[in-house]
């Protein structure tokens, strides 16, 4: 089984080294929150990247990773 939390720090690296990066995500300046940037702005599509910190992110990758293993097992 996989170490599922240095996974997820390693997703939210390769996330945001992405080359789609901007066109998905905004990061907030560091002395900003997340919950105080221009989330609440409607014409913002972008995810703050400081989402991906939350439990609940990485719950949700490795609920994905689980289903892909789940997945691969039927195939074999």
């Amino acid at each position: 089984m996989c170490s599922c939390s240095s996974d997820w720090l390693a997703v939210q690296q390769l996330i945001k080294q992405h080359a789609d990066f901007h066109q998905f995500f905004f990061e907030c300046p560091e002395d900003i929150p997340w919950t105080d940037s221009d989330f609440d702005d409607q014409s913002e599509r972008r995810i703050p990247f400081e989402v991906l910190d939350l439990s609940e992110a990485e719950a949700v990758f490795m609920s994905h990773v689980n289903a892909l293993q789940q997945e691969q097992k039927k195939v074999e």
